[in-house]
């Protein structure tokens, strides 16, 4: 025969209360067009709000609280669209499931200056090496913007040309990335005009002005050079003259079982089953998007993942 005390009688009404709260929270969010697959995060601010101002119950905020809660946002390096999201999930809650008195007008807080200023008391890194004279030969030079309609009919080409060979689509969406910069960046008349100086031109600005890393300078070539032999078919100037970047090997940094266990505390929902499944698995990120439940078999302690690096099936033991 089980008791339940006063205490847990209200510890249950307490919890009954909030899960109201949240259904009604999830409601608001639906109806301002909030994918669900978002509401978590939306839920995970107002959690952190929650947090913020203990011992105060969250009917006692005032609005100078909301002001602080965003510095502090800002001060842990938030960016400027998490500070809009956290605003606008503490909007809903306060104007829609827990009206509170200066809700209605407490929420014009200027986000550009709070996490503007905090940008400006940063200092900035140093720069580990000056900068090469061989900048200015670009000067004017970019791989950034619109790209030109005239291009279109060549990138499809190009994609068309990456499916055949059954790229993976990451790597498909990554090489068609590095063409279309190198297209905005030559700009050449025709597909006939595309030349592999231009191409090592191209590499060279990586290096010299955007002074991209070793492991994204090797991606742009491998790109280039599949535009270059398998859709354009051309042959001459090709891989002369162009020596990949040695990529420096990092000791990785590893969470102990304590920090991923503190990590894994903090979340909930499919975030958190998602992790610890990745964690546990040791699945990447597409992998696990990809599981269905007949690949998960609990009978013998494995996941089976079809489809992954190198378009290889294999077994993962959890």
């Amino acid at each position: 025969m089980s008791f339940n005390g006063p205490e847990n009688s209200a510890k249950s009404m307490a919890a009954a209360i909030w899960d109201n709260r949240w259904e009604r929270f999830k409601m608001a969010l639906t109806q301002d067009g909030v994918e669900p697959r978002f509401q978590d995060y939306y839920r995970g601010w107002v959690l952190g709000w929650l947090k913020f101002i203990k011992p105060k119950r969250f009917q006692e905020a005032e609005c100078d609280d909301l002001t602080h809660f965003l510095t502090k946002l800002a001060a842990e390096g938030k960016k400027n669209w998490q500070g809009r999201q956290a605003l606008e999930a503490l909007k809903v809650f306060y104007q829609r499931v827990e009206p509170i008195g200066w809700g209605q007008h407490g929420f014009d807080v200027d986000l550009e200056k709070i996490f503007k200023e905090r940008l400006e008391h940063t200092r900035p890194a140093e720069v580990a090496r000056p900068p090469i004279r061989g900048a200015q030969d670009f000067a004017g030079r970019g791989d950034e913007g619109d790209l030109p309609a005239k291009y279109a009919d060549f990138v499809a080409a190009v994609e068309e040309g990456l499916r055949t060979h059954r790229y993976a689509y990451r790597t498909e969406q990554s090489y068609l990335d590095w063409v279309r910069r190198f297209l905005i960046f030559a700009q050449p008349g025709t597909r006939r005009e595309i030349r592999w100086d231009q191409v090592r031109k191209y590499l060279d600005y990586l290096t010299v002005v955007r002074r991209v890393a070793a492991s994204t300078q090797n991606q742009a070539l491998s790109a280039l050079q599949f535009m270059f032999f398998q859709v354009l078919k051309k042959q001459a100037g090709g891989r002369e003259n162009i020596t990949r970047p040695a990529q420096s090997r990092r000791i990785p940094t590893v969470l102990t079982r304590e920090e991923v266990k503190a990590l894994t505390g903090e979340m909930e929902g499919t975030g958190r089953l998602m992790v610890e499944l990745m964690y546990g698995a040791g699945l990447r990120v597409m992998e696990c998007l990809r599981l269905r439940v007949k690949d998960i078999d609990f009978g013998n302690g494995y996941v089976v993942v079809r489809g992954g690096k190198g378009d290889k099936d294999c077994l993962s033991f959890t």
